[in-house]
């Protein structure tokens, strides 16, 4: 498994994983506290991740598809500033899920805006400068 470094290449403290279906999630929680990750918090779905999840968390939070809210809500409620997806979500049950309201379409501007204060101002994904 590939080594857990953030900013400064340091290992965090507590890590906020969005748990999948697969051996993915797993995994990934598994090599975190291995490597000096004290909290792994799932935040984990019913009907596709891995019971085992349970196992290998130190917490999980079950959520059904569609609810962004919720899941935005879980991120935020653990406190912890790192967050990862491992795993992937059935295709075919992203056809039956039941949107809550932040996941429902409406305009473009107030929904950038809600997940901007979640998320804070989006980083940098290269140190290149033009």
């Amino acid at each position: 498994m590939a080594e857990i470094l953030m900013a400064g290449n340091k290992t965090p403290d507590s890590l906020a994983l969005i748990a999948g279906k697969g051996a993915y999630p797993l995994l990934l929680a598994r090599s975190a506290k291995q490597q000096g990750v004290r909290r792994v918090v799932a935040i984990a779905f019913r009907h596709e991740t891995e019971a085992a999840i349970e196992k290998c968390a130190d917490e999980v939070k079950w959520l059904h598809l569609g609810q962004l809210q919720a899941l935005l809500d879980a991120v935020k409620a653990t406190g912890i500033k790192n967050a990862v997806m491992a795993g992937q979500l059935t295709p075919t049950a992203l056809f039956h899920v039941r949107l809550d309201a932040l996941a429902r379409p409406r305009s473009a501007g107030s929904r950038s805006a809600t997940l901007r204060q979640f998320s804070g101002p989006s980083p940098s994904c290269s140190s290149r400068t033009a």
